[in-house]
């Protein structure tokens, strides 16, 4: 059974949400959301520090200690990353570029809580997360870290609001207030007029605007974004960027992107390039790692 259009208001606890449908259409995605889900049903059994740390507090927003991370690929280990090290200050907009296979990706998901590291250390805010076990680690990423794809993972059957709704459902939210909140990001957004169309009905750059309004609503401190341009003509992919640059001046967020795309990564206040599994000096730019 594929969820309706609407979200019944009997979600908002999320106690009868269907979740094999979404596995069934978004294989990757949902299974990020079922971890949530599954969090969300015992976050009365989690106990972090307070939740919500401030990007003000003094600390990093990203402290990487000696991180790697390899892979089993049959009977050969690929080492992704080896022993990077890097601080962000909070308040930033980085940028992370890099061949194929440099390692981009595997740090934005690290830092994100999305894997762990083999070895080293990923201290967030000055919280270490790469010791957590996953209901603490969930917990942590639902509330510190907005994410941000390429493929916009938009629910195909729910309208732009519902999707924006959507985590804070997960975090058991009643559904009237996460409408209200919802519809604001969407106007932040411009795309208050736009809030009733599924994402078919809607253009690639506004599907990428309504997957940045979602990864807004958690007031996540952090946002990550993994190549947010990549399908995105030159124009749509430039209103994209400069939406997300106004969110580190106007709201003091931390921003880091993964891109292939140097006139993206202009928009950044630093550039960090991978080689290898390895941070890299880079020339053009004055980085902070």
């Amino acid at each position: 059974m594929i969820p309706p259009p609407m979200l019944p208001a009997c979600w908002t606890n999320l106690s009868n949400a269907p979740t094999a449908p979404l596995n069934a259409i978004m294989p990757v995605y949902c299974a990020y959301w079922n971890a949530f889900l599954m969090a969300a049903k015992r976050t009365d059994k989690v106990t972090l520090r307070d939740s919500k740390m401030s990007p003000n507090t003094g600390q990093n927003a990203v402290q990487l200690n000696a991180v790697s991370k390899s892979y089993q690929q049959g009977k050969i280990a690929v080492k992704a990353l080896h022993q990077v090290s890097l601080t962000i200050p909070p308040g930033t907009f980085t940028a992370v570029m890099g061949a194929s296979g440099s390692g981009k990706s595997t740090l934005l998901h690290l830092i994100g809580g999305l894997t762990t590291p083999s070895s080293g250390e990923v201290i967030l805010f000055g919280q270490p997360i790469h010791d957590l076990d996953d209901n603490r680690l969930t917990r942590f990423r639902r509330e510190q870290v907005g994410l941000i794809f390429q493929a916009f993972n938009l629910l195909p059957t729910m309208s732009a609001l519902e999707n924006v709704c959507l985590p804070l459902l997960i975090q058991g939210k009643p559904l009237r207030e996460a409408r209200i909140q919802a519809a604001e990001l969407l106007e932040r957004v411009g795309l208050s007029s736009r809030a009733s169309h599924r994402p078919d009905e809607l253009s690639g750059g506004q599907q990428q605007r309504v997957a940045v309004a979602r990864a807004l609503i958690n007031a996540a401190p952090l946002l990550l974004a993994d190549e947010p341009t990549g399908n995105l003509d030159s124009k749509s992919g430039e209103e994209v960027l400069s939406l997300i640059a106004s969110l580190v001046r106007e709201q003091g967020r931390t921003v880091m992107m993964v891109t292939h795309d140097a006139k993206a990564a202009a928009h950044a206040d630093q550039i960090i390039q991978l080689s290898d599994g390895q941070i890299i000096p880079d020339p053009s730019r004055d980085g902070r790692n």
